[in-house]
């Protein structure tokens, strides 16, 4: 008998999103590399296994059939269809937004035809029941009416209609969250996670955020599988989720991706240019990225508009430009725009969100949800921040 026709209580389901693959920033072997020793190999030692979901974003820009990086999609798809065959396993890759997957997945469309697997392509909500369990999928569409309507048969749905939800796209809690190269795209709504989690027994699943999101313990933002770029320091992978449907218990795992390549970023201010001379700031930068096992690294140099200062950026500049693992960008400044400059920098809470016209409170809820991934309500904060408090802080 094999695996997958044992009878159990709980359902096995591999939740995968935001692979961006064809972004320039790893090449197509790191990129093979990377999710067949992270991914491709975990799966395959899973005992139990009765799902495997991609919520969105597979490809990163439009991928030539004549690149390397179409290979990889190819294989890495080849190699989920051999997985799920082997567990008898569903698999269903959700679109994502629209300038990373454009139309790209209709060329996987083909495995829909393989007798073997049960393969699908998710371009628009739609609800599905394979043995007794309801499945809601929501990719990232563009739309002209109001969300309330167009997901009606989501939020309108009766509590628990739903066992498990899988999709792609922004929720209201991470309206400002800002990453490089995501952007809320024109006419996307925002997802209201508050209705999604009254009609869904299970977790919730979604990709488009790339940092590991948790919500209430319902809703889950997977995070991306691998670090394409900087600002981006915490755990790459991707989730295991065990369901029980009798019970409506269940478990949500992160699966670390340990092969993902280390993105830095280096800030060197004006007292460290002005201290030392070229050889012992080249000299600091080799340290680092050894000490930091650094794969690509970003060098942010501020400092103040001096004749000597100018003159080993200048060396220190066609130094950096001989090694393609390093990004830098320079800003010269007169000494009183630096201080201001310094001024900003220090006031780590609210220099992010000064611009959106927020309060205190919605500026620390977001900050905390933007670089510590922590959900604060209103009443928590009020209860432990006053004026007082944020003046000693100086926010």
């Amino acid at each position: 008998m094999l695996e997958h026709d044992v009878e159990r209580e709980f359902k096995i389901y591999a939740t995968l999103a935001d692979l961006h693959i064809g972004n320039k920033a790893i090449s197509p072997e790191e990129y093979k590399y990377q999710l067949k020793h992270g991914v491709i190999h975990k799966l395959e030692q899973l005992r139990f296994l009765d799902g495997i979901i991609i919520c969105g974003d597979t490809t990163h820009y439009q991928i030539s059939l004549n690149s390397e990086y179409s290979n990889v999609l190819s294989w890495f798809i080849s190699k989920l269809i051999k997985i799920g065959k082997k567990h008898g396993a569903f698999i269903r890759i959700i679109k994502g937004t629209r300038s990373h997957d454009l139309e790209q997945l209709e060329s996987l469309r083909h495995y829909e035809d393989d007798d073997e697997i049960d393969f699908k392509i998710i371009n628009t909500k739609c609800v599905e029941v394979i043995d007794g369990y309801r499945y809601g999928y929501i990719p990232e569409e563009c739309i002209d009416e109001k969300p309330n309507k167009y997901y009606s048969e989501f939020y309108d749905m009766k509590n628990d209609y739903f066992d498990l939800i899988f999709g792609h796209g922004t929720v209201k809690e991470c309206q400002f969250f800002e990453q490089e190269s995501e952007n809320i795209t024109s006419k996307a709504p925002l997802i209201d996670t508050d209705r999604l989690m009254r009609v869904c027994r299970g977790p919730i699943s979604f990709g488009h955020i790339h940092t590991p999101t948790n919500i209430k313990d319902k809703f889950f933002y997977i995070g991306s599988c691998l670090r394409t770029c900087h600002g981006e320091e915490h755990d790459k992978g991707w989730n295991v989720v065990c369901y029980v449907k009798k019970s409506g218990l269940y478990r949500v795992d992160k699966i670390v991706n340990e092969y993902t390549f280390n993105f830095n970023t280096l800030k060197l201010d004006n007292m460290f240019i002005s201290q030392n001379d070229v050889d012992n700031i080249i000299i600091y930068i080799e340290n680092y990225i050894e000490k930091y096992k650094t794969d690509r690294l970003s060098i942010k140099v501020n400092c103040v508009e001096e004749r000597d200062n100018i003159l080993k950026i200048q060396v220190l500049k066609k130094y950096l430009a001989n090694d393609k693992r390093i990004t830098s960008t320079f800003k010269i400044l007169t000494e009183q725009a630096y201080e201001r400059d310094m001024e900003i920098e220090n006031n780590k809470i609210t220099k992010p969100y000064l611009a959106k016209g927020l309060d205190i409170v919605q500026q620390i809820q977001l900050w905390a949800l933007d670089k510590r991934s922590i959900r604060l309500d209103e009443k928590d904060i009020r209860r432990f921040i006053t004026a007082d408090t944020l003046n000693r802080k100086g926010v």
